[in-house]
């Protein structure tokens, strides 16, 4: 049997008295903590459910109001990191080596730098202290970008810095004739469906056993992405060449025919093939050798992939 509930008439009143003139949240929601058990009998659990506070905070919120405003300015006595090895700005320090090494993706796993705590901390860490530390400091495990082996990082930065001059020089008075330049940058890209069949969970020794068809399904996208007017022109087909490259040139062209439009592309064979037919409007610029991170249109296919566009564009 519980004990009764002892009712204070002073604190009542009191509690009273502050409901009738606070101008605080936490001070009223503490003094109805107090009236609601003193006078509507309600249960922790009910008063929690009023006050909209977890069930462990009502008698947290009476203490604090019967002990008055000197708890004010004090820290919680609950929850928190109690038993922290090392300060905030101890662990930024002992990751600032490391996150040098990830920029360049020398970090491919865990296991060093769980090695390295340890060995500072004179003891054993598990694996989900790590992980907390990491995520504290705004660190996530993400698969490393790419980057062609034969590019060129000093030649693209070159390009960058020259592209200024290299429109002004390509864009003549005679030529612009008072038309808007429109900036695209072009790509295309093969999208597929494959049939690859993923884990699953069964009871040892059991492995389940399923119908494989080797389907395979394929289509291909031509795309422009006009980047200071955040537009996109594109074009399905099933097949890649020089006369497919044409013919979306043509309809870029006719998707804006008062505009001057130079097109920034990659260095495919069906980009400066002899028999491709190009538009009046539309003038080609060709980006260094093996540098798609120049392409804008390349994160384009990216947040196809990601926001899982590619079974449309093959079911159509």
């Amino acid at each position: 049997m519980s004990r009764p509930r002892r009712i204070d008439a002073e604190l009542v009143a009191k509690a009273r008295t502050v409901v009738a003139q606070a101008n605080d949240a936490n001070a009223l929601r503490a003094a109805q903590a107090v009236l609601l058990p003193a006078l509507a009998h309600t249960t922790l659990e009910q008063t929690a459910a009023l006050l909209g506070v977890g069930r462990a905070s009502v008698p947290r919120l009476q203490r604090r109001f019967r002990e008055g405003p000197q708890l004010a300015g004090s820290s919680r006595s609950w929850g928190g990191r109690r038993r922290a090895r090392m300060t905030a700005e101890e662990e930024r320090t002992f990751l600032a080596p490391w996150a040098e090494q990830a920029r360049d993706a020398g970090v491919l796993v865990v296991s060093p730098l769980r090695e390295a705590l340890a060995e500072k901390l004179g003891r054993k860490i598990a694996p989900s202290v790590l992980y907390r530390l990491l995520a504290r400091h705004g660190w996530r495990k993400v698969a490393p970008d790419t980057r062609h082996p034969k590019s060129d990082p000093v030649a693209q930065a070159e390009w960058k810095k020259k592209l200024p001059e290299t429109l002004a020089t390509l864009l003549t008075p005679e030529l612009v004739a008072s038309r808007p330049v429109r900036l695209m940058f072009q790509d295309e890209v093969r999208f597929g469906r494959m049939v690859r069949p993923r884990r699953c969970w069964a009871p040892a020794p059991l492995r389940p056993v399923i119908s494989n068809g080797y389907e395979r399904q394929f289509v291909y996208v031509y795309g422009a992405v006009s980047p200071v007017q955040g537009e996109l022109d594109w074009w399905l087909c099933r097949e890649m060449n020089t006369v497919r490259m044409g013919e979306f040139l043509q309809q870029v062209s006719q998707a804006h025919p008062r505009e001057l439009i130079v097109m920034v592309l990659d260095g495919a064979s069906s980009h400066k093939a002899k028999h491709l037919t190009i538009p009046d409007n539309i003038r080609l610029l060709a980006l260094p050798p093996y540098a798609p991170e120049l392409n804008p249109q390349e994160h384009v296919w990216r947040i196809f992939l990601l926001a899982g566009c590619v079974f449309l564009l093959v079911s159509s």
